[in-house]
């Protein structure tokens, strides 16, 4: 069994991982290929945590939910190579989710305009539903504070986290 770290303390990571991965997305376009994004967000995450014990890794399956798995919490990355921090995210029904999470994050590079890098609380970033071939969510990063779709909703935030 995984142990247990403080929200802050991962948070912590996130925001070390952040500021490198700005630095990283600035210099090189080698990292604005979603996947190859992707898989540096793993490696910086991996860097950040070092010497913790934290074990993060991907999850699974290319098509499962959040990408990468740390001790309990899920990171999901996104990417949009547009000057905008929105994108269209998971399906709702998530089928594909990792099982255990305490709580998900997102790590969001966007790529058009000056390159940058955030992360957020997953469920503080939904901001809306959109329907295509499949319901999904529409992930905002640049809404501060946070105005999610489950506070429109009026939903507990500890509902909303296992959404």
């Amino acid at each position: 069994m995984p142990v247990v770290i403080e929200r802050e303390e991962f948070e912590g990571i996130l925001a070390d991982a952040v500021r490198l991965l700005n630095a990283d997305v600035r210099t090189s376009k080698d990292y604005h290929d979603p996947k190859a994004f992707e898989e540096r967000v793993c490696e910086v995450l991996q860097e950040v945590a070092e010497g913790r014990s934290i074990k993060i890794k991907p999850t699974f399956h290319p098509h499962a939910f959040p990408d990468i798995v740390a001790n309990g919490y899920g990171i999901e990355v996104k990417t949009t190579n547009k000057e905008s921090w929105l994108s269209v995210g998971n399906s709702v029904f998530e089928s594909m989710r990792e099982p255990g999470l305490e709580r998900l994050y997102v790590v969001f590079g966007k790529f058009g305009g000056m390159p940058s890098v955030k992360w957020g609380r997953y469920e503080e970033r939904i901001t809306h539903v959109r329907i295509s071939h499949a319901t999904r969510f529409v992930l905002e990063m640049d809404r501060e504070p946070p105005s999610s779709l489950f506070d429109h909703m009026s939903v507990p935030t500890h509902l909303a986290e296992t959404c």
